[in-house]
């Protein structure tokens, strides 16, 4: 998706607009017999954001690609943090607490359902890094779809194309639905082992309420 934008040269009215390949050397790992393995070189590159993180003695591919990229990250208005999902799953987009946030997210175009959440227990993803918790700065992450599929591309070039489309004097920014389902994580349950299972079949993006104890 992003190589489709950068062929067709899109820019923008004022300001800038940066497309961004955040780990390429991960994708030079892909092998289709191991396709997980490209996730990443050393660790999850959306867990190390968080300023204690960035500036400490910590060492790996991926934070070291952070660090490289923080300057851009720290001039962004507004940023769409691109995904996609190793298992089915119904898309959403992720945002944090924070009003500027939340307002982007119901803006996006593409998804059914917006989550609100505090962020990630196993570390900061980059649209919690405090350029973005105020009420100035906006940052959403999409999660498309799986991994793969072609429905997944549409639906990711429907949510950057709502973004940017408005400053690039593009009209297909008006495409796709917006979000009509406004959810906010109040608890959260980790999975402490491997061996964990859900006692009846449940889908990510689908709410239901379960019996009491």
């Amino acid at each position: 998706m992003l190589d489709r934008l950068l062929r067709a040269r899109i820019r923008p009215r004022a300001g800038r607009l940066s497309f961004v390949f955040a780990n390429p050397a991960a994708l030079t790992l892909f092998n289709p017999d191991d396709p997980v393995r490209a996730r990443c070189v050393d660790e999850d590159m959306n867990r190390v954001w968080s300023p204690d993180m960035l500036e400490s003695s910590q060492h790996s591919h991926e934070l070291a690609r952070a660090r490289e990229l923080l300057p851009v990250i720290l001039t962004a208005d507004r940023l769409l943090d691109l995904h996609s999902m190793l298992w089915p799953g119904d898309p959403l987009l992720l945002s944090g607490l924070s009003p500027a946030g939340r307002r982007m997210a119901r803006r996006v175009r593409g998804v059914d359902i917006c989550v609100a959440d505090r962020g990630h227990r196993s570390g900061c993803r980059l649209i919690d890094h405090p350029r973005f918790t105020g009420d100035t700065a906006a940052a959403c992450l999409l999660e498309a779809g799986q991994h793969w599929q072609q429905a997944t591309v549409t639906r990711t070039m429907q949510a950057v194309l709502s973004v940017i489309g408005p400053c690039c004097g593009l009209p297909e920014g008006n495409e796709g639905p917006l979000p009509c389902h406004n959810m906010v994580v109040t608890n959260v349950v980790t999975a402490r082992t491997g061996q964990f299972r859900f006692v009846r079949p449940f889908r990510g993006g689908k709410s239901c309420r379960w019996p009491e104890p």
